[in-house]
């Protein structure tokens, strides 16, 4: 279950993405919470070596991913919305950060509980 929003959360991301990508996206994440999936999405850049090591990373715990490109407007309503992007490449589960530049794979197994 996802936890409450807090009183004048919607109006403030709301002000600032457009609702019907906000719909497209709860839409997605309601999908793969409802099926007892984590929503992990990877935002890179072309010939990034850092997206390449968590490319490797994310494939050695066998974690589903969704990819981005960082110029995509799906990228840039994230960051619209408050997801920081400026240190490539940048994890997100659809409620946090879980890392960005060089991944960790010990830190990604403590904070996923693998």
């Amino acid at each position: 279950m996802l936890p409450p929003l807090r009183h004048g959360l919607v109006s403030k991301v709301t002000d600032r993405v457009p609702l019907e990508l906000l719909h497209r996206f709860f839409i997605r994440f309601s999908y793969c919470v409802a099926m007892n999936e984590t929503v992990l999405v990877l935002i890179t850049t072309p010939e990034c070596h850092l997206c390449s090591h968590a490319h490797v990373v994310l494939d050695a715990l066998s974690l589903k991913f969704r990819e981005i490109d960082v110029d995509s407007p799906e990228a840039k309503e994230l960051a619209r919305a408050g997801i920081p992007l400026a240190f490539m490449p940048v994890l997100w589960d659809g409620q946090r950060v879980l890392g960005y530049g060089r991944l960790s794979e010990r830190k990604l197994r403590r904070d996923l509980g693998r």
